[in-house]
């Protein structure tokens, strides 16, 4: 809460500041009602855990350049930018999330917002989704398909209040196997269309319809979206042991199915080279990337759900 409640603040220049060691920036410009003008470009944020409410309420905040932002030890996002009513857009594509746990409020009460890039976002450790786009009314597509949700307890009011919210994409990593509160998870999104045509039902807004809409027989509220990851050579939306099996069964000359996902790293052969960077992926490590696309990204358009192709 470093600089909360700054209410007549409306520049900051914080290009000097040290931050290498800086482990907490809980609140710390929330309630500057009045800023409209914050550079953060120079802050090194390594070793920052705690991120929640890091902007909330900053009123009058109308763009925020976060691509410098090194989030892989963050583990609490919670409200971080909850009531910045006047930003009308937000790219997070190059936040690291993979060891965040609470996301709940994220955006909620951000209704001027009709851009929001959460690029490959990692949820698979998020515990809390709670609110996480209450009232964000100025949004109509919604790209959540590299959201894996398995973990997620709490979807309550999710995206209560989206009233022009028409679409939302889903991959098959979204599950809500361990949800234990969704109620009014869509209440108010009147606009809503699942992607086989089912349309929002006022009686039904709790995660019971949080999936990827199958038709009359299996009606929900999303759209599905089939990610291929590097390294998921059999294009199943995860990379596991199943793709070292395709892998060993293209180098034996098997199979071709799998050929054009089969160069994990992109060396121009498939080889044992292309097993160990499966690996690293599997046991968190890194591999290279396929500069051509480095993700390629498939629409689902009207098929079954879980429908390759």
């Amino acid at each position: 809460r470093m600089f909360a409640g700054c209410q007549s603040l409306k520049v900051l220049d914080l290009s000097d500041f040290d931050t290498e060691n800086v482990t907490n920036m809980w609140a710390m410009f929330s309630d500057c009602d009045a800023l409209t003008s914050l550079d953060l470009g120079g802050f090194n944020t390594t070793k920052v855990t705690n991120m929640a409410r890091m902007f909330a309420n900053c009123k009058s905040l109308k763009a925020l350049d976060l691509s410098d932002f090194d989030t892989s030890h963050a583990t609490d996002m919670a409200g971080m930018f909850t009531g910045c009513g006047s930003l009308t857009s937000l790219d997070l594509s190059s936040f690291n999330t993979q060891n965040v746990r609470y996301m709940g409020w994220m955006f909620a009460g951000c209704p001027s917002m009709t851009t929001l890039d959460l690029g490959g976002m990692n949820t698979s450790n998020v515990t809390e989704m709670e609110y996480m786009f209450q009232g964000c009314v100025g949004l109509t597509l919604l790209d959540l398909s590299y959201f894996n949700t398995n973990n997620v307890r709490n979807m309550e009011a999710m995206f209560n209040g989206c009233s022009h919210l028409r679409t939302i994409h889903a991959s098959n990593s979204w599950r809500t196997d361990a949800v234990i509160e969704s109620s009014e998870m869509f209440a108010g999104c009147s606009q809503l269309v699942g992607g086989e045509g089912t349309a929002y039902d006022e009686n039904q807004v709790d995660a019971a319809r949080a999936h990827i809409d199958g038709g009359t027989s299996d009606p929900g509220y999303l759209t599905g979206k089939i990610i291929i990851r590097n390294g998921d050579v059999n294009a199943d939306g995860e990379v596991n042991i199943a793709d070292v099996n395709c892998l060993i069964s293209v180098i034996q000359g098997d199979s071709d199915t799998y050929e054009g996902r089969a160069d994990v790293n992109a060396d121009g052969e498939v080889t044992i080279a292309d097993i160990n960077s499966v690996i690293d992926i599997i046991v968190g490590g890194t591999t290279p990337t396929p500069p051509t696309p480095p993700v390629q990204e498939y629409v689902d358009l009207g098929l079954p759900s879980g429908t390759l192709w």
